[in-house]
């Protein structure tokens, strides 16, 4: 079996390299437009609705002028907007009541802007939009976005340059044109996030971000299609859930990054790739207590390759997690699954439970290391129903140090492993 580890780590710079020449520098994105259908009941202000830096609520277009009832730093959405709305105020709390802010205008770039604003607060609110982002946050910290609903054509939430300790809770984020490459385009984390077909961002110079409670949905499958860009350090992805058929689910470029008790599903060629963007390691990353069950049956005959976890120039710790990869139909041959695929990383493999079944006449290789480090423990790997001359740790110019691990071959007989491949 012949692995092309130079063509990984040419497809894996290609990705970082493209996500980053689409990051901006500024409050816009340069990306394609993608036509929505923005469709709301009744539509009771139409224009910007602008809650400036001393409080006040100034309204600039048609409709109900007092569709924002404020009182003191408490503002309640009473009604649909179709427009924009910026919140420049610190301290801001602002409740949609599950009422819907839509937009399709090519003039703007956002539907709702957090501008220089700390301590705001945003929930119970749906967006849809056509426009570049569904929310912006930039020089912003300390703000919460909670229970939110955002249909967008290209960008559902962007957290933008000079951001910190920014939190988005149980909400579900909707991307609904598959034209669109990426599902986060940002350098800054969220939490409970839910993105469908489209792009979700982290922004540079933000850091100590969480994600808890988050869905995403991304059909954006491409070069760079992917779930999540991540380059804040201390970021935190507690409890997501993806479902997608994508390049990458998360791809994380910093440092100090959680990723646990989250599920993957789906076709997924990475689910997590871990890759610095300039000369240095991605560092003291650690994944675990997370559920990866990946499947290539979205299309029979594509053939593609299916990895858990692709690392490269990385120092991460991997535990307790499970790995549930196959279920190949007949048509889908020529591909190679693994759990992990690391490129001169320093990997700590410890109690992960690993099953490859139905791969069907696709090559099957748990781990595979080239030129780094791999300290294996406690793991459990199965081959069920896969090919003959499969091999279960595939390792190259490795320092390998292996610890009661069991590795079973289409059998109830387990195959210890003390470091050197084993074949069935």
């Amino acid at each position: 079996m012949k692995w092309k580890t130079l063509s990984t780590i040419f497809i894996a710079t290609l990705f970082l390299a493209t996500i980053a020449s689409d990051t901006y520098s500024s409050s816009a994105l340069s990306l394609p437009t993608a036509p929505l259908t923005v469709s709301v009941s009744t539509i009771s202000f139409s224009g910007v609705i602008n809650i400036s830096a001393n409080g006040s609520v100034n309204y600039h277009g048609s409709g109900n002028t007092n569709i924002i009832d404020r009182s003191g730093n408490i503002y309640t959405l009473s009604g649909n907007v179709f427009g924009a709305i910026n919140i420049m105020y610190n301290g801001t709390i602002f409740n949609g009541q599950n009422y819907t802010l839509s937009n399709n205008s090519q003039t703007q770039t956002f539907t709702m802007n957090i501008s220089k604003a700390n301590n705001v607060s945003v929930e119970n609110l749906r967006i849809n939009t056509a426009v570049q982002s569904g929310i912006s946050i930039s020089k912003s910290s300390d703000d919460t976005l909670s229970n939110l609903n955002i249909e967008s054509a290209t960008v559902a939430l962007i957290i933008g340059v000079e951001t910190d300790h920014i939190s988005v809770a149980n909400s579900v984020f909707s991307l609904n044109t598959s034209i669109v490459h990426k599902v986060f385009l940002t350098y800054t984390i969220i939490s409970g996030a839910s993105i469908s077909s489209g792009n979700l961002n982290f922004i540079k110079s933000s850091v100590n971000v969480s994600f808890t409670n988050d869905i995403i949905y991304n059909s954006a499958l491409s070069s760079a299609g992917a779930g999540g860009f991540i380059d804040s350090p201390n970021t935190i992805i507690d409890n997501i859930t993806i479902h997608a058929t994508a390049f990458a689910g998360l791809c994380i470029v910093s440092n100090s990054t959680t990723v646990k008790d989250s599920s993957f599903n789906g076709y997924l060629k990475n689910a997590i790739i871990m890759s610095p963007l300039g000369n240095y390691e991605v560092s003291n990353n650690n994944i675990t207590g997370n559920n990866f069950n990946l499947s290539p049956n979205f299309d029979p005959n594509a053939g593609n390759p299916i990895c858990a976890i692709s690392t490269f120039f990385s120092n991460t710790t991997i535990s307790e997690n499970n790995f549930n990869i196959g279920n190949a139909t007949s048509g889908n041959t020529g591909g190679v699954f693994e759990a992990l695929k690391s490129t001169q990383s320093n990997i700590y493999w410890l109690n992960n439970r690993i099953t490859f079944n139905n791969t069907g006449a696709n090559t099957a290789c748990p781990i595979l290391e080239r030129g780094g480090n791999l300290t294996m423990k406690g793991n459990n790997i199965s081959l069920l129903n896969t090919l003959d001359g499969n091999i279960a740790v595939n390792t190259n110019n490795t320092n390998v140090v292996a610890i009661d691990n069991e590795i079973y071959f289409n059998s109830e007989t387990p195959v210890s492993v003390a470091g050197a491949a084993q074949h069935t």
